[in-house]
């Protein structure tokens, strides 16, 4: 979690997205709440009784600069430093002119640094929200194996990864672009609306440009599908260009020279988030692809137009074999397993 978006949160300095967002991401763990509050416990205490004036936090930073040198065992003070931790905080104060404008409002967040910095000098937590500060942005790898997770991009955005999934995205954005990589697997994006920043999603050659929207994206067996569940995305792969509303969906492989778009009827997609099968006319193939990737089995059918029967249900909190047993009951099929191996045949 970006400490910056946490600090614009706590200061009622968020966008409505954003604080969906940051809801979101607290309610996924007790420890993700737990960073919040105690971030909020620091920021109460420089309420309006304790404000400190700019020289003072200034000055307080540049002590707390040098215990932190001194904690990693690496500082070399200059003599320009000692004489400055000794003079007044006014004189402390790195500016030139005391009456100079300085360009700190209440959404930069160096200023929220200096805050935070004045209150905690000395203190190991302030130490890692310094280091936090001052090291390099690099690109972050989120992966899934057994288990879906939630991820909270820089911006806000919310990704929920499906099992086996992996996405490669910055630790903040920059350059007038928010870009992420779908490796492998599949992941719901709920981007968090900046019409100034467009958020790509790149993906086996394929580039999805949307500006704040919802869309679940899944890539398997070089094949890729979009689905959208609200706003616009725009779909390119080489010179081919197509763009997708609401409730509908493109699949496209490594073979596709035209891009097709067509209706998503089924809500399907959403299951691992949902935790609900939803089936409304569903052919049966569908529903066992879905039941392939949830439960790791391998679903058939010994005749072809079983796998277009029509399924019209919802699955919430039931094992596999519960469902199993509701679809042969339906069709008045077989089923018999072999480990991972399910088929569905006629029954006699």
């Amino acid at each position: 979690m970006d400490i910056n978006l946490l600090i614009h949160y706590i200061a009622n300095e968020t966008t409505s997205e954003q604080n969906i967002a940051v809801k979101y991401w607290c309610e996924q763990d007790v420890s993700h709440r737990k960073q919040l509050e105690d971030l909020r416990t620091v920021w109460n205490m420089t309420g309006p009784e304790q404000n400190l004036s700019l020289a003072e936090t200034a000055a307080s930073l540049i002590r707390f600069k040098e215990k932190v040198a001194v904690q990693q065992g690496s500082v070399q003070q200059t003599a320009g430093q000692q004489a400055a931790a000794q003079k007044s905080p006014a004189q402390a104060a790195p500016l030139k002119d005391a009456n100079a404008t300085l360009p700190l409002n209440k959404s930069n967040q160096w200023n929220y640094w200096l805050k935070v910095a004045a209150i905690f000098v000395g203190i190991p937590m302030m130490i890692w929200f310094y280091l936090i500060q001052q090291k390099p942005r690099e690109e972050l790898t989120a992966s899934t194996t057994t288990k879906t997770d939630t991820t909270l991009l820089a911006d806000g955005s919310v990704v929920v990864l499906n099992k086996n999934s992996s996405l490669k995205y910055p630790e903040s954005f920059s350059g007038g672009t928010r870009t992420v990589n779908l490796i492998k697997g599949e992941a719901f994006f709920k981007v968090s609306h900046d019409p100034r920043i467009p958020f790509y999603v790149l993906v086996n050659g394929i580039q999805i440009k949307v500006i704040g929207t919802a869309f679940n994206v899944k890539t398997k067996n070089n094949q890729t599908e979009i689905i959208v569940e609200s706003g616009k995305v725009r779909v390119s792969k080489k010179k081919e260009h197509i763009l997708l509303t609401p409730l509908e969906s493109i699949l496209i492989g490594t073979a596709n020279t035209k891009l097709h778009k067509e209706k998503h009827t089924d809500m399907l997609y959403n299951y691992y988030r949902s935790k609900e099968f939803i089936a409304s006319g569903t052919p049966l193939y569908k529903l066992a692809e879905v039941l392939d990737d949830a439960y790791d089995v391998h679903i058939s059918f010994d005749k072809d137009h079983l796998k277009y029967l029509p399924m019209s249900t919802t699955f919430k909190d039931e094992s596999l074999d519960d469902i199993l047993s509701v679809i042969s009951r339906t069709f008045n099929l077989k089923v018999t397993k072999n480990g991972p191996e399910i088929l569905f045949k006629m029954a006699n």
